[in-house]
């Protein structure tokens, strides 16, 4: 029941730009998953971003919470949340169920049953699918009626998209000009997804449960194994939850020659409070922008 759910934020920053009241068109950036919802306003007129908050859920229940309740609890606790002016939302999820589909071989009618392969799909999921431009190929994912509802009650006329969507469309354009493949991870809570890519050609998109730095690792050396790539030489790229004292990272460099951080979306810029941030944190919620 949403009485249980128990928040906490975890990052705020917020520029004295939009406390004054200095933006006049605003995006709204948001992304949620089972545990996480974090949000960002760009300011459009200058392509700066304002504005960061990251909520964490504490389930002090052994049972799921509905994401639908958890988006209620941040937006009925955040004033800004409700108070911001913006031109544009962009509701991004992390959905469990999701698979990638070439487009020549896409077929919207066929879109659930494409995914009812990967993952059981009942009557309280709608199907959707973004098209990935860039990595000519559609995201096909389910999302929560519930919080479909939810969202839809708040944010009117947002736009829905797949959050690892952008991610991928991302690192594709950074490595386009890149003339061996680059390794780019993604690393959240209890999950990392993973994006292989070769110039502009997309090589391999997945995503990884993991509790400890042994399955991170395992599974990165797996799939280099797999795609013939060598950890002596190919490029491995990390963003989201991980720094340079994480077991994670600590791991990684023993095992994979050419690790390295993620830097700033290119094509944006950041109120001067962001120099508290490292550039590849928040990575995927900035990376959102490309969604507009």
């Amino acid at each position: 029941m949403q009485s249980e759910i128990q928040i906490s934020l975890k990052y705020s920053l917020v520029d004295e730009s939009y406390t004054n009241n200095m933006v006049q068109d605003g995006t709204l950036l948001t992304v949620i998953e089972e545990d996480r919802f974090s949000f960002s306003l760009l300011d459009n007129d200058r392509q700066k971003m304002v504005l960061l908050k990251d909520y964490r859920l504490i389930n002090t229940s052994s049972q799921t919470i509905n994401l639908g309740d958890f988006f209620t609890k941040v937006y009925e606790t955040d004033a800004d949340l409700q108070n911001i002016s913006r031109s544009k939302t962009v509701l991004s999820i992390y959905s469990p169920c999701s698979v990638l589909v070439p487009t020549p071989l896409f077929l919207k009618e066929k879109a659930k049953t494409v995914l009812e392969q990967i993952c059981a799909i009942d009557d309280t999921v709608d199907i959707m699918e973004d098209h990935i431009f860039d990595a000519n190929a559609y995201h096909i994912f389910s999302v929560s009626r519930d919080l479909l509802k939810s969202s839809g009650d708040a944010f009117k006329q947002a736009t829905l998209f797949h959050a690892g969507s952008a991610f991928i469309e991302s690192q594709i354009r950074l490595n386009k000009h890149q003339k061996e493949p680059v390794v780019s991870i993604n690393v959240r809570t209890k999950s990392f997804d993973m994006v292989v890519s070769n110039g502009s050609n997309l090589i391999l998109h997945n995503t990884f449960p993991f509790e400890t730095s042994e399955d991170l690792i395992y599974y990165i050396l797996f799939t280099l194994e797999q795609l013939g790539l060598n950890p002596d030489s190919v490029t491995v790229r990390f963003y989201g939850e991980i720094d340079k004292m994480s077991s994670s990272w600590l791991v990684s460099k023993k095992y994979i020659r050419n690790v390295e951080f993620g830097n700033w979306l290119e094509g944006l810029d950041f109120s001067y409070g962001f120099d508290q941030v490292n550039p590849h944190q928040y990575y995927a919620l900035f990376s959102q922008s490309l969604c507009v």
